[in-house]
């Protein structure tokens, strides 16, 4: 291949950069150490906006931040964790060079490092071999404001002999084979071959670019790197995640989302087999097991099944209610034909708002008695229920909720009143009518739809019937019906769809 030639095409290309170093335990301490021994330092940079004008805005914060959060929520797998994030103002060359040369040099020999950064990325024809990452203050038109990757005294002080270095750019395979190539005073030091522990996995090939659809709120690759080190590539269910495993799992998702047109690298520095661990999701000897029902009032005043297949009308009744074997969390949530979002669980009215489930208790959506119902509004469309199951709080989805557009249990503007025969009973509306929403919002809701794609999917098992089975109450209805949500890891998410017409 043409390296120059690659570089060129690189110096009009939009480069997503991402740079980790992330649990590496090498061939001789696999066994012998755990995580819970070592530390973990990392770098998180990433910049949307920049000082210069002339540079485009990108929305290339949001996987660092994603990442961030990850390591955050996951901490207790290490003895000590610290992170710093740099995003946007922050993140001017001055603080990003300060963490590499200082900050992370405290890093011992059998510590984690890792480093992320995303952002715009230049390389030059004129430079063969250099590779830029343009900070917050950088200038397109003065290299000297830039920060040069492959400038090897970046990276010298780190000890760490666990490194994993991925790339998100486009054209990423020639961009991270020509930085291994590490340059310092003429010296020519192959930073991934030639130093112990030292990996490399890159968004595309050398021709190709990386693609950012949208659908996830930020790259494919980026997106499947987090969701595969969030327990998605532990395909053999041991816990473990090599770079093999992870490697293969974001082959096969890119490839697959782009058609063929987006293809991973590999590559693996002199010794080091891909078989080497990288990072460890926790494993659990029994599943949770819940028992859930969505389940509508038909036109008879019979209770039926919401499935995939159901189609319900406005002023339809509509309820949850599900119970779990053990102890643990649950986040439902709801997105509505008009694009609101809405909290289902917690509920006020049976939780102090955290989420937390005792084990054989069984929940009535939206109340403890099971005498109220959520009525559909007036605006129809696709209805979407999310139903996350954790086996620890997650607090991140109960701050993004806050934060977001419709808390449904709680916000009395949507209360709509249903003539009751013999109770007094509210009946809750579900969908409101389309408002002005604030910018925190519309980020809150989609963040949060973000973490909740994050997660894995959970095995959803429906009777054969279940559509046509009819029952004279709700309280029948969960005990014969049979639909189960399994769990094998930490955490994962249901989702359900159903069509909502006029009537």
């Amino acid at each position: 291949m043409d390296l120059r030639a690659a570089n060129w095409r690189l110096r009009a290309s939009c480069i997503l950069i991402y740079v980790s170093l992330a649990i590496l335990l090498l061939t001789h301490s696999i066994e012998a150490a755990e995580m819970k021994d070592v530390d973990l330092y990392a770098l998180v940079v990433g910049l949307e906006k920049y000082k210069d004008p002339s540079l485009k805005r990108t929305p290339m914060a949001a996987a660092a931040a994603q990442l961030h959060d990850f390591l955050v929520e996951r901490r207790g797998l290490f003895r000590k964790v610290k992170v710093a994030l740099l995003l946007d103002e922050k993140a001017t060359k001055a603080n990003i060079v300060k963490v590499l040369k200082e900050e992370l040099r405290a890093a011992r020999k059998d510590d984690v490092v890792l480093i992320f950064m995303n952002a715009h990325g230049f390389a030059s024809e004129a430079e063969p071999g250099k590779f830029y990452f343009t900070p917050y203050d950088g200038d397109p038109k003065d290299p000297s404001t830039r920060l040069q990757l492959n400038d090897k005294s970046l990276f010298e002080n780190i000890k760490s002999e666990r490194l994993l270095f991925a790339t998100g750019s486009c054209f990423s395979g020639g961009f991270l084979a020509g930085l291994a190539k590490g340059v310092k005073v003429g010296e020519d030091v192959d930073f991934l071959g030639q130093l112990q522990g030292r990996f490399g996995v890159s968004a595309a090939a050398a021709t190709e670019q990386s693609w950012n659809t949208g659908k996830y709120g930020m790259d494919l690759f980026g997106y499947y790197f987090i969701k595969g080190l969030r327990g998605a590539a532990d395909t053999s269910n041991d816990g473990k995640i090599t770079v093999k495993k992870l490697f293969d799992y974001l082959s096969q998702e890119v490839e697959k989302e782009t058609f063929g047109a987006q293809h991973p690298q590999l590559f693996v520095a002199k010794g080091n087999p891909s078989e080497t661990t990288i990072y460890e999701v926790p494993t659990y000897s029994k599943d949770l097991d819940i028992k859930v029902n969505f389940f509508h009032e038909a036109d008879d005043k019979k209770v039926k099944l919401i499935t995939e297949e159901t189609v319900l009308k406005s002023g339809q009744h509509l309820g949850v209610a599900f119970r779990a074997e053990s102890d643990c969390y649950v986040y439902i949530y709801w997105w509505d034909s008009t694009g609101g979002a809405g909290e289902l669980f917690p509920n006020p009215q049976l939780t102090e708002g955290t989420g937390e489930v005792k084990a054989g208790q069984t929940y009535w959506l939206p109340s403890k008695d099971g005498e109220r119902w959520y009525v559909l509004d007036k605006n129809p469309g696709t209805e979407t229920i999310y139903f996350a199951a954790t086996r620890t709080r997650n607090e991140k989805l109960e701050n993004l909720m806050r934060s977001s557009t419709t808390v449904v249990a709680s916000s009395a503007d949507k209360i709509q009143r249903q003539p009751q025969s013999e109770t007094a009973a509210q009946d809750l509306s579900l969908g409101t009518k389309p408002a002005k929403r604030t910018e925190t919002r519309e980020q809150a809701t989609g963040e949060m739809e973000r973490e909740l794609s994050l997660m894995g999917f959970a095995a959803h098992t429906v009777p054969k019937g279940a559509q046509k089975a009819s029952f004279e109450s709700r309280e029948r209805l969960v005990e014969q019906m049979e639909n189960r949500i399994k769990v094998s890891g930490a955490e994962a998410v249901f989702k359900l769809q159903f069509q909502h017409v006029a009537p």
